[in-house]
């Protein structure tokens, strides 16, 4: 991972889990493992941006809180965005 400057806000855009593996907790350990990294940088929010409704009941199992929805963006699908606190 690349040394930042600490503070502000760290913001999932692309994150995944191969189907196969899906359901096993291998996203459990991919947020858990980004919250960790990010705790030590001195980072007070959270952001995930996604596609998928599922994606938003998957976030809110650790917290994250869906705080709107961009409708039709640049690939024309609605956007749900997420915040969480740290």
């Amino acid at each position: 991972m690349t040394s930042i400057k600490k503070g502000g806000v760290s913001l999932v855009v692309w994150m995944g889990v191969l189907k196969q593996y899906q359901n096993k907790g291998f996203g459990e350990a991919l947020v858990k493992t980004w919250e960790e990294w990010v705790k030590g940088k001195g980072v007070h929010k959270l952001r995930v941006s996604t596609y998928k409704e599922s994606n938003v009941v998957f976030y809110s199992k650790f917290g994250f809180e869906l705080k709107g929805v961009r409708k039709t963006d640049v690939f024309g699908f609605d956007k749900n965005l997420l915040r969480g606190n740290k």
